[in-house]
């Protein structure tokens, strides 16, 4: 068997790409002459004269420390950022914007991809989103500008999205049945934290024939841009370091310095110093506990076993030291900045941990809530294995998920006990935990695992009359391309609106007024009755839909009825977007205006 899917887990740090090979076994793409599966997620570009070449992934990253190249990082972050000076304080400007730069880098990809595998295109890709990017209107509308990319790149034959942490949860499933000899039945925890989204989401696993398929039933977590910060995770804790170091060195504001040409390469020194692992020792606490301590990771999970959250701050022995040349490239006094085990600490709980323990207060409450059936208790393990029914599964996955100081607050806010820790590392090493989203994702894009689709949002019109007609509610199991119309027919003059809300609460409700008569719009007639309906597609990318009808008097029941039957081309208008809503659609625009 050929299997040509390949998942695309294009993360604001790192990206990786995975297939399956003939032997049906999941494989990570390594680009030729590289080592690693991760290519890093950083664009460079040379300024030569007036004019630039570009650089992709390890190139880039070298290129970026010359002189006269700009580099960008984090713009899948930014696609849903409107403002202008924001975008330019990250070096995003005409005609280097965030949804170019993102083009640029997964041509890149994909090229080297199709080169490894001798093959024109890549037939079927998943590539990755964010869960939490349903949550809110602009970053549901960065999810469609993520798809048009992908799809304006000539080397790609079909592509649909894939929840990121939904692609985890598929991996853990399809492992579990390898592993346990049977299907997985219950709910996953998925704590997604990677460079740029910390995404939290419950998953639901059962099994359709041969095939397990994977829903999300609940999500919550930051994936955009957030008071000028790349989300909550690994960027922005990195660069909460390196603010921290230069305020305490410089004595300037965080203004000053975050807007300095060199803070970014700061923080990919950072970056380099953490990924490799490589600290000084604490020889204290080594002995103290009879065992060597030779990594960053092992001294700061070392001591944060033994100081609380605040008390860890005063600590002031040296992590790593990166190289100093000023805030604006000037050559200072001191080569070296150092970073202590406490500034880490301090950086985590100013910038990490609040964010976290917000959004696990939220995980627990939907777990804790009976309406929704969920043992995820210790006590229950036991029952639950044996049985192989209501199993729950908590899995860390991304890069950030292995950072020490989020491992240790997860299992304090859960509550895991002594003895028992349901954590995906049981089973799975830290470069299967990294490459967890890739891996489902190839499983999605090989229909090895099938991923359901629900409703983000609840969405209907508003009748002439003031009554409100939903024809999608939220958390409905998506019909993928079918069309959900209204229960009966209508005249463009008896809607009025379109209402829309994406969360389950009637107090946020958004409306839009129709502008302009719907017949003004479509090949239909003033008083033409036809059916208007929503439907959504495999990517959650919305389409209107209308069609002509005439009505028919059915005498083959009793009393007689009119049934409706299709008189006319149906019309379907992609929005792809619910900014459409408001000016995708000539036809529409924003209540009040």
């Amino acid at each position: 068997m050929k299997y040509l899917g390949f998942g695309v887990d294009g993360g604001s740090t790192y990206c990786s790409v995975s297939s399956l090979g003939d032997d049906g076994q999941l494989r990570p793409f390594v680009a030729q002459g590289m080592s690693s599966p991760y290519l890093p997620s950083i664009v460079s570009k040379k300024v030569r004269r007036g004019s630039g070449v570009y650089e992709f992934a390890f190139n880039a990253k070298t290129a970026a420390a010359a002189p006269n190249c700009r580099s960008w990082t984090g713009w899948k972050l930014l696609l849903a950022e409107p403002r202008e000076e924001i975008l330019a304080e990250r070096g995003y400007t005409e005609p280097d914007t965030p949804t170019e730069i993102c083009r640029r880098y997964y041509d890149y990809v994909f090229s080297a991809v199709t080169r490894n595998f001798e093959i024109p295109e890549l037939e079927e890709v998943a590539i990755g989103v964010p869960e939490s990017w349903l949550r809110r209107e602009s970053t549901y509308d960065a999810r469609t500008q993520l798809l048009e990319i992908c799809k304006s790149i000539p080397k790609v034959g079909r592509v649909r999205l894939v929840s990121e942490p939904v692609a985890a949860c598929a991996y853990f499933v399809h492992k579990y049945r390898q592993m346990a000899g049977r299907p997985f039945h219950g709910h996953c925890f998925v704590f997604d934290a990677g460079g740029g989204t910390l995404d939290l989401t419950v998953c639901e696993a059962d099994e359709n024939g041969a095939r397990s398929r994977i829903r999300g039933v609940f999500r919550t977590g930051v994936g955009e841009n957030v008071d000028r910060s790349l989300g909550a995770s690994g960027i922005a804790y990195m660069e909460e370091v390196v603010l921290l170091a230069l305020e305490g060195l410089t004595g300037r504001g965080a203004e000053e310095i975050v807007r300095g040409p060199k803070f970014q390469s700061y923080v990919r020194a950072v970056e380099t110093a953490l990924l490799g692992d490589s600290g000084e020792n604490l020889e204290s606490l080594a002995k103290e506990q009879g065992r060597e301590c030779t990594s960053i990771s092992e001294n700061l999970r070392a001591l944060r076993e033994i100081y609380a959250l605040g008390g860890m701050e005063e600590i002031g022995e040296t992590a790593f030291s990166i190289d100093f040349y000023g805030l604006d490239g000037e050559e200072p006094e001191d080569d070296a900045l150092d970073i202590s085990y406490g500034l880490l600490m301090k950086a985590y709980n100013r910038r990490i941990a609040p964010v976290v323990g917000r959004e696990l207060a939220a995980v627990r409450a939907f777990l804790n809530d009976p309406a929704n059936g969920i043992r995820w208790q210790a006590a229950d393990a036991a029952r639950q294995e044996k049985s192989g029914e209501g199993l729950f599964r908590v899995i860390l996955c991304g890069g950030f998920s292995n950072f020490p100081l989020v491992e240790a607050q997860v299992k304090e806010e859960l509550g895991w006990q002594e003895g028992f820790d349901p954590c995906f590392d049981q089973q799975f090493d830290q470069a299967e935990r990294a490459m967890a989203v890739s891996y489902g994702l190839t499983l999605a894009a090989n229909h090895i695992i099938e991923v359901i689709q629900t409703s983000p949002f609840s969405l209907g019109f508003v009748l002439n009359d003031g009554e409100k007609a939903y024809v999608i509610r939220k958390d409905d199991v998506v019909r993928e391309g079918q069309p959900c119309y209204l229960p009966y027919p209508c005249t463009g003059n008896k809607i009025t609106e379109i209402v829309f809300n994406l969360t389950d609460d009637p107090a946020f409700e958004q409306k839009v007024y129709i502008a302009k008569a719907l017949e003004e719009q479509f090949t239909i007639g003033v008083d033409t009755m036809f059916q208007i309906g929503f439907s959504l597609d495999e990517s959650l990318l919305l389409s209107l839909h209308i069609v002509p009808v005439r009505p028919e008097l059915d005498d083959s029941v009793f009393p007689p009825k009119y049934r409706f039957l299709e008189a006319g081309n149906h019309e379907m208008r992609r929005l792809g977007m619910l900014r459409d809503l408001y000016d995708g659609l000539a036809v529409l625009k924003p209540k009040g205006e």
